[in-house]
């Protein structure tokens, strides 16, 4: 019995599940951030008094303390803020309370901003304050994140586990309503949905249109997949191959009918199954892989680089003295892979003309070598920095709409500030130098 108790306490004290947290995290900040952006022009018209939104005073929101419209404005922007802090994993547990809460409020004043996967996403959030979720993939040091004791813990896989709860539910749910349905019986509900313009793509309808047999397989597949990944994500061999499949599932809905952050929603969730375990060893499977291919494409691609690549050779001053520079560089570095940037320590080099030192301790700066006028600053210059570092290129969408909408350069100074910066000679650890 003692055993077994040990076991127990070991299984709920064990973190576990803190990298699918962290991307679980990232995912849902940038689904926020994009429903906040994409309405933000029509924000009065749907979520304020002044306009169409039906729901105003009669909901629990925030929204509906006040009828002003500069208490509305501010409060979105605010929200905005705390989302882009959530997305980034900075303030912690404070912008996971607070970006709950305010897109709750959102969402309870208009609960049409989404296309059906808030519901669940509101209810993964409100879990999500409870995880250490800010472990991975965050803007700060390592040292700078939460402490996590036996409680905080135990706290952290209860909410994953009711997260995971919820998503069985709803697919276990899902498949027997579908299985009672007479459409889906009979195996035409997919084409009947293909047919409705506002439910389908054209890509879909045409599919449908010209393959019905194989409408008729995906229809009953639609249940099985349901029901299969419900009992298959339990065993380790066939996890993989459930969240494959209904992964490829949400894909063909994102797809065919357009309910994009809906698909994303759900895979996220479903990424939420593998634990850090799992993670690291797909890390290692893919990092072999990358490897193979880097090789293979510098191979390929050599003559290439050397006629067109090098006009885009990128020159980046870098804060030698301070320990998150230096880390960022050398993480950078590998992202390099047909050698287009050139990082130089300014507190060791001569400064390019035109370039103030102090500017430099505040910013990073950077410039094209063959258009050494054109010079970059800032935010400014790490979206020049992951134009030419392909595995970055994913955060360049996010990049350009910070700057903007003048968010960029206020986080980058936020960020900036908090650095240490270590004066040269005095630091002798790993993570005070880089290799050139």
């Amino acid at each position: 019995m003692q055993r077994l108790q040990n076991k127990l306490i070991v299984f709920f004290t064990e973190d576990r599940f803190s990298i699918a947290t962290s991307i679980l995290r990232v995912i849902f900040g940038v689904i926020i951030l994009f429903n906040y952006m994409i309405l933000y022009s029509q924000r009065h018209f749907l979520f304020s008094e002044q306009g169409y939104n039906t729901l105003v005073g009669n909901t629990l929101s925030l929204y509906s303390l006040s009828n002003s419209i500069i208490y509305f404005d501010v409060l979105y922007h605010l929200g905005i803020i705390v989302a882009v802090l959530f997305t980034v994993g900075y303030m912690e547990r404070w912008s996971s309370v607070l970006n709950y809460v305010l897109y709750f409020s959102l969402n309870e004043r208009f609960y049409h901003i989404g296309d059906g996967g808030d519901n669940i996403m509101i209810i993964a959030l409100f879990f999500l304050m409870f995880t250490n979720s800010t472990k991975y993939f965050t803007l700060k040091n390592k040292k700078q994140s939460i402490k996590t004791n036996e409680l905080s813990l135990i706290l952290h896989n209860f909410a994953v586990y009711f997260i995971l709860a919820q998503v069985l539910i709803l697919y276990f749910l899902s498949a027997t309503y579908q299985l009672m349905g007479e459409s889906w019986n009979s195996g035409v509900a997919i084409y009947y949905i293909s047919q409705i313009e506002s439910l389908s793509t054209k890509v879909f309808q045409l599919f449908h249109t010209h393959f019905i047999y194989l409408g008729v397989i995906l229809t009953y597949a639609s249940i099985y997949v349901k029901f299969a990944f419900v009992f298959l994500v339990f065993n380790r061999r066939t996890k993989l191959l459930a969240v494959c499949l209904i992964s490829i599932f949400h894909l063909a809905i994102g797809i065919g009918m357009g309910l994009y952050t809906f698909s994303l929603i759900m895979i996220s969730l479903e990424l939420l199954f593998f634990t850090n375990d799992d993670y690291r060893f797909f890390y290692r499977k893919i990092s072999t892989l990358t490897r193979e291919i880097k090789r293979v494409s510098l191979v390929c691609t050599e003559g290439f680089s050397k006629k067109y690549l090098s006009n885009f050779k990128h020159m980046v001053y870098y804060d030698g003295d301070c320990k998150f520079c230096i880390s960022t560089i050398r993480r950078l570095k590998k992202y390099d892979w047909f050698h287009l940037i050139v990082f130089i320590n300014f507190r060791k080099a001569e400064v390019f003309e035109g370039i103030a030192k102090d500017d430099l301790e505040k910013r990073m700066h950077s410039w094209n070598i063959n258009k050494k006028g054109n010079i970059f600053n800032g935010v400014d210059s790490f979206i020049q920095i992951s134009k030419r570092l392909i595995p970055l290129w994913v955060l360049l969408p996010l990049l350009y709409v910070s700057k903007w909408f003048g968010i960029g350069n206020l986080l980058y100074d936020y960020i900036a500030s908090r650095r240490s910066v270590i004066p040269s000679g005095k630091c002798n650890n790993d993570s005070c130098y880089i290799k050139d």
